[in-house]
């Protein structure tokens, strides 16, 4: 019988490691550095207000959008999204980053830009809001 409980104790700690680790970084993961902070702010108009300041901060306004697609990649924030809903001229592009805040309930921010033919940007926002999972497919 001691064996057995052994077993299944070790068996247990395993299962542990092998799904709560993961699952506890999937959720609890931080956003990366251009989000850093937002979701501290109290609303989530303050927060894509000050999203939207640092971005336009750090990438003005024609300059080449290459660097901030190499520090979005260098990030982690994902792939990159095009619409090209009615072939709108420039289309817009963007990144978006989700982390869960519990089972129910996540936070998403959203770096949106558009880029002219030569790749210099001639808009960027950034956009924030909290949802429950379910809604976001």
């Amino acid at each position: 019988m001691r064996i057995l409980r052994i077993v299944a104790v070790a068996i247990g700690i395993i299962a542990a490691l092998t799904f709560g680790l993961p699952i506890f970084f999937h959720f609890y993961r931080p956003f990366p550095n251009l989000a850093a902070g937002i979701s501290s702010l109290s609303t989530d108009a303050e927060a894509r207000s000050e999203f939207t300041r640092r971005l336009r901060q750090k990438f003005p306004v024609g300059s080449p959008d290459a660097i901030l697609k190499a520090e979005l990649d260098r990030e982690g924030w994902g792939p990159i999204y095009i619409d090209n809903i009615n072939d709108r001229r420039p289309p817009d592009q963007y990144v978006r980053f989700k982390r869960h805040m519990s089972l129910l309930f996540v936070e998403v921010a959203t770096v949106a830009w558009k880029s002219d033919d030569n790749g210099n940007l001639i808009e960027i926002s950034g956009r924030y809001f909290r949802d429950a999972f379910f809604k976001q497919g």
